[in-house]
């Protein structure tokens, strides 16, 4: 798909998921917070794959999936996820960093989440 229909596609689902996304508190203190207080998303069997990977990414609150989605996955700077969400910078940020955090600990081969 182009990027012209990419982008038009991530509009589309952001103006359908507004009212969900503003639920998901898309403020930068909510997503440090929760991001200090670790992830709730339950640990996944071993071995790593896509499909594992699309789980864990599917298991993510919207907020966070939708930024590490168009940041990561799509590629969008950080100022465009902003513009695209209608959030500020710190809001951004920070459910990135919950994000990375979430699903390395989903990813986690259950041997070791259960050594610590």
């Amino acid at each position: 798909m182009c990027a012209c229909g990419i982008g038009v596609v991530i509009k589309a689902c952001v103006a359908l998921r507004t009212d969900e996304l503003r639920k998901e508190k898309g403020s930068g203190e909510y997503w440090c917070a929760k991001a200090a207080e670790g992830s709730t998303i339950e640990l996944q069997q071993a071995p790593l794959s896509t499909e594992r990977v699309r789980q864990a990414l599917l298991l993510l609150p919207l907020f966070p999936k939708f930024v590490y989605v168009l940041r990561v996955l799509e590629g969008y700077s950080l100022s465009h996820v902003t513009s695209i969400l209608n959030v500020d910078k710190e809001a951004c940020q920070a459910a990135l960093a919950y994000s990375f955090g979430a699903l390395a600990e989903a990813l986690m081969p259950v041997q070791l989440a259960k050594q610590e």
